[in-house]
């Protein structure tokens, strides 16, 4: 009876049939919310010192300029490394550069709480940004390759939700935390205070990431290009009986194989791993900046660079500017200023009385929330119009309440403007990235979409603290410049050259 059972099996099938085989179930979703934790995780580490600035910027005695520079420090660490990231996670695999990442990152972010002076901080932020990478590089790629086709855009949709929601859970731990009395001397002038609690409490998530990750295998598509067939077929099994509730000897398949799409962008196991890698990476990118994809690879670029970059700006100075706003508006009888007289006053002495108003971290709740909610009704709505109309719309509204915004002096109008026109450009992101696959071929997208999310990471660290630089001085330039980039990435998107596809948008 067996032996007839064996012949009935299919061999030879390529592995995203077998994984369609597989199904979905209980497996499949381990997988994507383990991945979820894990990109929730590593978003704690890389936006938590935008809300700790108000407070550590008091105990270090930060200028608008040294804020800017230490919030923005993790996109610069990560700014040098997805390249490098890239290349060991297609060498040695997506789950172990994960648990390497996240093991460093625990050590980073237990040194970041006892970061003594500024230096030793930036120093920190660095290297976690840089380790960091290895986690964003390596988590939707892993999804990809455990999900079969019919659910994967959802399951990564699924994923990206749990990570936004980092953007409420962040606040929310820091309006529990942050306004305790701790007071512990360690050593010197060292003291463990509230703010380097609330970084240590970010331990809590990722260590429960790790061990989840921990129960689950290497990728089947990672582990059949390095030639462990035996063990891709066995992984695939185990898929198939905990999502379909069977025994692993009625998975109706033998063997396996890799598509055509696939083997031809498989990079070369003959010679040092490490030159094929960096062969294949240069002519990738060499072909996306030919005469044939140049003017799409420029636009990509730009789009991310100014959109994305100008969204992740926004958001690491959201907690200090409504800190200040707040503040003040407790503090007077009458709120007769604009924002830009608020962040030019940290040179003048007026604010630097480390008086907190912590209802700022009430606001950045509120920003997370809307962001989740609006990220969610784009996915399942927003989608069904032109994708280029929904950026365009999006653009040029911020892009009007980012000129606006400099003119009001109302501090709820001001919080409210912020808000608004950070939720515009945070909702985007999925949109751009997904028009950004269209753009180019199958055996380009990886190497297109770690171009460009390497120019989002430039415009973030440049944009965080080129406003910490004008927000001393100049800050009304720094509004009027995030308009005037806005603005014109919102006009370049009526050329770009995709249309409206409502039948490949299904999610």
């Amino acid at each position: 009876m067996d032996k007839i059972q064996q012949k009935e099996k299919k061999s030879g099938v390529p592995l995203e049939e077998a994984l369609d085989a597989a199904g979905s179930g209980l497996y499949t979703w381990y997988v994507i919310i383990t991945a979820g934790l894990i990109g929730f995780a590593a978003l704690l580490s890389i936006q938590g010192m935008a809300y700790v600035s108000p407070v550590a910027g008091c105990e270090f005695q930060m200028s608008n300029t040294m804020k800017g520079m230490m919030t923005s420090m993790g996109f610069t660490g990560m700014l040098v490394s997805s390249q490098f990231f890239g290349f060991l996670a297609d060498t040695f695999g997506r789950k172990l550069v994960m648990m390497c990442s996240q093991t460093a990152t625990l050590i980073f972010t237990v040194l970041w709480s006892l970061a003594p002076n500024t230096t030793a901080l930036g120093i920190v932020l660095v290297c976690n940004g840089f380790v960091l990478t290895g986690t964003f590089t390596s988590s939707y790629v892993y999804v990809g390759e455990f999900c079969p086709s019919n659910i994967r855009s959802k399951g990564l949709l699924i994923m990206t939700a749990m990570m936004a929601t980092c953007n409420i859970y962040l606040p929310a731990m820091a309006w529990t935390i942050l306004p305790l009395d701790v007071y512990i001397p360690i050593y010197g002038d060292l003291v463990f205070t509230s703010w380097r609690l609330y970084i240590l409490l970010m331990l809590l998530p990722l260590s429960l990431a790790i061990l989840l990750l921990s129960k689950l295998p290497e990728t089947p598509k990672f582990l059949y290009t390095i030639g462990k067939h035996d063990e891709t077929l066995e992984v695939i099994r185990s898929i198939y009986a905990v999502n379909q509730r069977k025994n692993k000897d009625e998975f109706p398949i033998s063997s396996l194989s890799l598509d055509l799409d696939e083997m031809s962008t498989k990079i070369g196991t003959d010679g040092n791993q490490l030159l094929n890698y960096f062969k294949k990476m240069m002519r990738d990118i060499a072909t996306l900046f030919s005469k044939k994809y140049l003017i799409f690879t420029l636009m990509s670029c730009f789009l991310l660079f100014s959109l994305v970059g100008t969204c992740n700006t926004l958001i690491m100075w959201f907690p200090e500017q409504t800190s200040r706003v707040l503040s003040y508006y407790e503090s007077h009888d009458i709120f007769n200023v604009t924002i830009c007289d608020l962040m030019e006053q940290s040179n003048t002495g007026e604010i630097m009385d480390c008086n907190i108003n912590y209802d700022f971290l009430l606001a950045g709740m509120l920003l997370g929330i809307a962001e989740v909610a609006v990220c969610i009704a784009v996915g399942l709505w927003g989608l069904k119009i032109d994708r280029k109309i929904l950026i365009c719309i999006c653009s040029f509204s911020a892009a009007g309440l980012s000129f606006l915004t400099v003119f009001l002096t109302s501090h709820l109008l001001i919080i409210l403007c912020i808000a608004t026109m950070t939720v515009f450009l945070f909702v985007m992101f999925p949109v751009i990235i997904s028009i950004v696959v269209e753009l180019f071929p199958t055996q380009l997208r990886s190497t297109a979409t770690s171009l460009t999310m390497t120019f989002a990471r430039l415009g973030s660290t440049t944009g965080g603290q080129s406003l910490g630089i004008l927000f001393d001085h100049h800050c009304r330039i720094g509004y009027f410049g995030i308009t005037s980039i806005v603005a014109v990435a919102g006009f370049l998107c009526l050329f770009i050259p995709i249309g409206q596809k409502k039948k490949n948008q299904k999610v």
